[in-house]
């Protein structure tokens, strides 16, 4: 049925020619304007995938013109002269083409039909992979985000957190590892939707795809005074997962360091804010000062308790020995998370004087209590163990053997019974380890330490108070 219209087009050598550069011409003005298109002005995702169908569709009809017009160059007139007669109930069409030489190799030498297949193939292949790589792997883009994309800029706001959620999947499965420049700047700019449910969204995932430009833009939500506390809570989440490279600067850490100083984030936001100040490590005199008025002061003994596990986490997570009077202090606490917690944190500060606040607690610790599973939030694109499922009592015996005090090779013998079959195991097994060392004269400066401290112990029980100075009797 197309044959009539086709022939035209191909009934001289001067047609062909015009033919073959309209064809390729049309191949890349539309692969151009599909780009642009779905990259700009496309607010529909379903029309995306049919103009990639479409588009490609038509990349296979315009390379069989193309092909078809050059054939009685790039392969042999036979090619062309064999569609003009057509088939069964087909009519021929006139078409005038060069006569080929006896002598001339393709006679023999070319397979027509094989030739055909191949060009065909490369005529739709080139300009295909062209705009794949030519636009940032077009077609991979679109696959990742390029769809998700296209749903921000939709009017409805469910499409906007189908393309958002879309998003933040393709991040959790590690098939979408960074942001593009288009897809970042477009996040920004939704950053601004009308719709807070969007905000919320867009921060938790500008923080799963590590966008770190956009430090700035989320510091302002976590201070804006009329901004939900979800939208809050969100930013701090994104800022706490902004990771950058070493040796150069995170703004996140910079502005994670400005809000810490922040009373209204402490009360209002205490976990969020933990939780950043945690995975970012930062042991700044401002986060170190958020973090104790997150535990002591604006929960409070017997408040938040999900603050309280994040503040005594995050310091434990700050590995500084400064620290541990804070982290002792939580081996106190009324709840069983947070002495957990605290424990755990000693055994990352794998310090000395850890040992003597966690032999203290001992005795209090039960055969049987066990550790809650606490991990970070997960829809955040988080999924941080903070603490796993163990023993209590395996988790002191494990911060206990980070110390290296020689007074434990006493203190495991005194108190191996009524524990746990695993912890009974490590207990040994850190034994036989402490005593290698101190075998191997390895443990002979805390000797000495712990001697030290003996003898200032002593001297203040022993000393005798001083006698007042009485009166003198007047005469």
């Amino acid at each position: 049925m197309l044959k009539p219209l086709l022939a035209p087009c191909f009934k001289r050598g001067g047609r062909r020619a015009l033919t073959a550069l309209t064809s390729a011409s049309l191949m890349g003005a539309s692969s151009l304007g599909l780009v642009w298109y779905l990259d700009e002005r496309c607010a529909e995702p379903s029309l995306g995938f049919v103009l990639i169908l479409a588009w490609l569709c038509l990349l296979a009809a315009l390379a069989w013109v193309l092909i078809m017009a050059l054939s009685p160059v790039l392969i042999v007139p036979s090619v062309l002269a064999t569609w003009a007669k057509g088939g069964w109930g087909e009519t021929p069409v006139e078409i005038e083409l060069p006569e080929l030489d006896e002598l001339d190799p393709r006679h023999y030498q070319v397979n027509p039909q094989g030739r055909f297949k191949l060009l065909y193939t490369l005529a739709i292949a080139i300009p295909t992979l062209g705009v794949h790589v030519g636009y940032d792997q077009f077609l991979t883009r679109f696959q990742r985000e390029g769809s998700a994309r296209i749903a921000m800029r939709n009017s409805a706001r469910e499409t906007r957190l189908w393309g958002l959620e879309q998003l933040s999947t393709q991040a959790l499965s590690g098939r979408l590892t960074q942001s593009s420049l288009q897809l970042t700047e477009a996040l920004r700019e939704l950053l601004k939707d009308p719709e807070p449910s969007v905000r919320v969204k867009v921060a938790a995932v500008l923080g799963a795809l590590n966008v770190t430009s956009a430090g700035p833009d989320l510091s302002a939500l976590a201070l804006d005074e009329g901004a939900s506390r979800e939208l809050k809570a969100a930013s701090l989440l994104a800022l706490a997962q902004l990771k950058a490279p070493a040796l150069e600067d995170n703004p996140a850490r910079d502005a994670l360091k400005r809000l810490s100083a922040s009373p209204q984030l402490r009360a209002e936001v205490p976990y969020e804010l933990s939780i950043a100040l945690g995975l970012q490590r930062l042991n700044a005199p401002e986060s170190v000062a958020a973090l104790r008025a997150v535990y002591s002061l604006t929960s409070g003994v017997g408040g938040d308790l999900k603050a309280r596990e994040a503040a005594i986490w995050a310091l434990g997570e700050l590995r500084d020995v400064d620290l541990l009077p804070s982290l002792s202090e939580g081996l106190s606490d009324e709840a069983l998370s947070v002495r957990c917690l605290s424990a755990y944190g000693l055994e990352k500060l794998a310090a000395f004087e850890s040992s003597a606040p966690l032999r203290e607690v001992w005795s209090a610790a039960k055969k049987g209590e066990r550790c809650p599973l606490i991990h970070t939030p997960k829809g955040a694109g988080l999924r941080v163990v903070m603490m796993p499922d163990w023993g209590y009592q395996l988790v002191l015996v494990r911060a206990l053997a980070s110390t290296d005090d020689p007074l434990l090779l006493t203190w495991l013998v005194e108190h191996q019974r009524d524990v746990e079959p695993l912890t009974h195991r490590l207990m040994k097994k850190y034994y036989d380890a402490l005593t290698e060392r101190d075998q191997q004269g390895l443990l002979e400066e805390f000797k000495r330490r712990n001697a030290r401290s003996n003898t200032r112990s002593n001297t203040r029980i022993n000393t005798p108070k001083q006698a007042q100075p009485q009166e003198s009797a007047t005469p």
